[in-house]
């Protein structure tokens, strides 16, 4: 598995520049609920539906994009799944300079422990620890240790640490300061928004981000 891996695992490669508190929807901009705001529907992740159409989707949608696809499904097994199977597909890294990860070489039941490995780094809840432990067995024995950490610490590998990889808290770090020596360093693509966008559209944006690994539509 020796690779430039999942920037795209991530927001990556980008080459250009009420009623509440709602429970459930993961929306830390959320309105807080007044008498007067009764019978008013809120709209979930309204500010970060914003903020994505004006920061990221210039590169990572549509036919013009510049960077992997981003959108429903993004980070959910099935995703995970095709980039370790295509990373240079048109989805993935094909449209961007990291394009030099191989597919991976297992299948069946090995790929798809290691699937859930990576999966299971966004503290998804239906992670299934069993398999994640063959997971991370195939994961230190079968070569991607040799450009990945998976510890969130470890810095300046070939390929980014996979530690954390599409949580909340790695999304808002990611989209501050994805040329990171923990991620990208010198390879990065991506514009840094640790100075554009404050922490809590930051935080916005990665809950948006992570809500469409259970989202299909």
């Amino acid at each position: 598995m020796r690779c430039i891996f999942l920037a795209s695992l991530f927001l990556l490669g980008c080459p250009g520049p009420g009623a509440g508190p709602v429970t459930g929807t993961g929306d830390p901009l959320a309105p807080r609920s007044s008498p007067a705001d009764a019978g008013v529907k809120y709209e979930p992740f309204a500010r970060a539906k914003k903020l994505f159409g004006q920061k990221c989707a210039g590169c990572h949608i549509g036919s013009r994009r510049q960077a992997p696809r981003l959108g429903p499904g993004y980070n959910s097994r099935v995703w995970i799944k095709g980039f370790l199977l295509n990373p240079n597909g048109d989805d993935y890294y094909g449209r961007t300079k990291l394009g030099k990860m191989k597919p991976v070489k297992q299948r069946g039941s090995d790929l798809d422990a290691l699937v859930e490995l990576i999966y299971s780094q966004s503290g998804a809840k239906d992670a299934k620890p069993d398999l994640v432990a063959i997971g991370r067995k195939l994961f230190d024995a079968g070569g991607c240790t040799d450009c990945h950490a998976i510890d969130w610490k470890t810095e300046g590998n070939s390929g980014p640490n996979l530690g954390k990889r599409g949580s909340a808290d790695m999304l808002s770090a990611f989209i501050a300061e994805p040329g990171h020596e923990r991620w990208y360093g010198d390879k990065n693509q991506m514009p840094r928004f640790g100075d554009k966008l404050k922490p809590a559209d930051r935080r916005a944006l990665a809950s948006y981000i992570l809500s469409w690994q259970s989202s299909s539509e």
